[in-house]
């Protein structure tokens, strides 16, 4: 289950910061509200994804690292 860790409202994107327990290890999951802008953005800020949008009913997401190499998700509700 996701336990919410840290809330930051700025600007029109608001921002949920979660941890995980993943195969063993805590990923950050960043809650989106513009999954394609928000990527779009951090590419061009020269983050490194290691894979593309997916998803399911219901949700999006997509996996960048940061500077240090250590995996975030970001993640964005859907309606269907």
């Amino acid at each position: 289950s996701e336990t919410p860790m840290i809330f930051h409202d700025h600007g029109k994107a608001r921002q949920w910061l979660y941890q995980k327990l993943c195969s063993s290890q805590n990923i950050p999951i960043i809650l989106v509200t513009d999954m394609p802008s928000t990527m779009r953005e951090l590419k061009e800020r020269g983050v490194e994804f290691i894979e593309d949008i997916r998803g399911e009913k219901g949700y999006r997401i997509t996996t960048p690292k940061d500077c240090e190499g250590n995996e975030l998700q970001l993640k964005e509700y859907t309606k269907n």
